[in-house]
């Protein structure tokens, strides 16, 4: 496992917040600070609260600016797809799924129908990479997660990465092969928690059984 960032602050180069690589996965985390506006927290008005994120989480840079989210993600991708500086040593050497991961500090961006709609942002801007619609099969679907649930999933995987791994897969699946959009817009974080509670529950089933 090597962590990207550690290559990156030398090169001055763009870089994720954080990427694990194992032999045939890579995980791109982009972490994202920002104070959410009262009135798109609210939720009371949709288009303001649609707009306020794609404001922050999918905003290409300008005279002056930075990459926000998505395209920060797309670059770093394209920098491993393209074999640049540190990937170098991996280009070429079998294939590797890479997951784009996006980490936001509010649970409003964790809520129910965000992952679905910064999943299909994503979907596009790959098609608009010349480098990424050619290796769009390498790339997995956008897990958007709010700080307090990495933690409570980085605490509970952490002897065994595999287990992250297996959880985000499970949540993917989850999603991608639900009939109702319900399910499709279902959050990480909401996923997870009933997944927890019913394995809890399964367990004291057994530990009470006569």
């Amino acid at each position: 496992i090597r962590i990207y960032t550690d290559y990156c602050i030398e090169a001055k180069q763009s870089a994720p917040g954080a990427a694990i690589k194992t032999r045939h996965h890579l995980f791109l985390f982009e972490y994202k600070d920002m104070r959410v506006q009262r009135k798109a927290a609210d939720g009371g008005d949709m288009n303001l609260l649609m707009d306020f994120i794609d404001d922050r989480l999918n905003k290409e840079k300008k005279t002056g600016g930075k990459n926000k989210g998505l395209p920060q993600l797309v670059n770093n991708m394209e920098d491993f797809f393209t074999g640049k500086y540190p990937w170098k040593e991996y280009y070429g050497k079998g294939k590797v799924l890479v997951h784009p991961i996006m980490v936001v500090n509010s649970r409003l961006f964790g809520v129910r129908g965000i992952n679905y709609l910064m999943n299909q942002k994503l979907k596009l801007r790959i098609l608009e990479s010349e480098i990424l619609k050619i290796h769009e099969k390498q790339i997995g679907d956008l897990l958007v997660i709010d700080y307090d649930m990495l933690i409570l999933v980085a605490s509970w995987s952490y002897k065994d990465h595999a287990q992250f791994h297996n959880l985000l897969y499970s949540y993917q699946t989850h999603v991608r092969k639900a009939q109702d959009i319900v399910t499709q817009c279902d959050s990480y974080r909401h996923y997870v928690m009933n997944k927890w509670e019913r394995e809890m529950t399964e367990k004291d089933k057994k530990k009470f059984e006569i």
